[in-house]
């Protein structure tokens, strides 16, 4: 992370103006609306110069003023924009959600999933699968309102109903910003598949859909059948394989995959 100030004459040449913007290096040092803005440009929704002023907190009137030059440098610093490149946390920090009266703030996982069950984690990703195979709305807001809980309430005792209405109810809330999570969650996959390969094939190694005789995409697959496998039919552990870390399951199931793989072969 680092600062650039940006000068410019004042009115009638008196003097100049400075205003010191924050210019983030990577992805993970993004704040919540500099991803926003880079996923809702890509997404032709804005134009560029209103991408820079939501990038850089700079007002329209203001981003106007500046000379070619100055927007010339500004665009080469944001050069590693170019490639989505994988993160291991939710960027969009937050969601807010209306109860009655009452304003919550609910939360994603933290880094690398911390504080989140593997119970939780499927159903996040099976609800995120559904919504890229149909783009049906109702799977979108499954999606966000398991992802984003009340940190006070266990995941498993969520009332899911409540919570999705909650979610509904808040304006803030525009598809714009269910869209900006969609895309952070693909890339925390593909920060998962780099993490655990056998379990999250890179996203340009997955099943084309235009490969399948129907032309139709190939409906998601579920996390049952792992789920099983892990469990291995002992019903008394089911419970508490799904209250385990998410991170802690995914590692121990992709150890397993990795040890079957080299049996195979001997």
């Amino acid at each position: 992370m680092h600062t650039l100030t940006i000068e410019q004459p004042r009115f009638w040449g008196f003097g100049k103006k400075r205003r010191t913007v924050t210019l983030p290096e990577t992805y993970d040092e993004l704040s919540p609306q500099q991803f926003r803005a880079i996923v809702i440009y890509s997404k032709g929704w804005i134009t560029e110069i209103e991408f820079f002023s939501l990038f850089f907190e700079i007002p329209m009137d203001k981003m106007t003023e500046l000379p070619p030059f100055v927007a010339y440098k500004l665009n080469q610093t944001l050069a590693f924009l170019q490639n989505l490149t994988p993160v291991n946390k939710m960027l969009i920090d937050s969601v807010g959600a209306i109860i009655g009266k009452r304003h919550l703030k609910l939360m994603p996982p933290g880094p690398k999933l911390s504080g989140m069950t593997f119970q939780q984690f499927m159903t996040v990703d099976t609800f995120f699968a559904w919504y890229i195979y149909s783009s049906r709305t109702e799977y979108l807001y499954n999606f966000i309102t398991s992802l984003y809980t009340d940190p006070c309430i266990p995941f498993d005792v969520i009332n899911t109903d409540i919570y999705r209405q909650a979610i509904l109810d808040e304006p803030d809330n525009t598809r714009e910003l269910m869209e900006c999570i969609v895309v952070n969650w693909m890339l925390i996959k593909q920060w998962l598949s780099k993490a655990y390969p056998r379990l999250f094939p890179p996203m340009d190694k997955q099943p084309d859909s235009g490969g399948s005789q129907s032309g139709k995409k190939p409906r998601p697959s579920s996390w049952l059948p792992v789920f099983d496998a892990l469990v291995d039919e002992d019903f008394t552990r089911i419970n508490s394989y799904q209250a385990l870390p998410a991170i802690d399951v995914l590692r121990i199931i992709n150890r397993k995959i990795d040890n079957q793989k080299k049996s195979s072969r001997k």
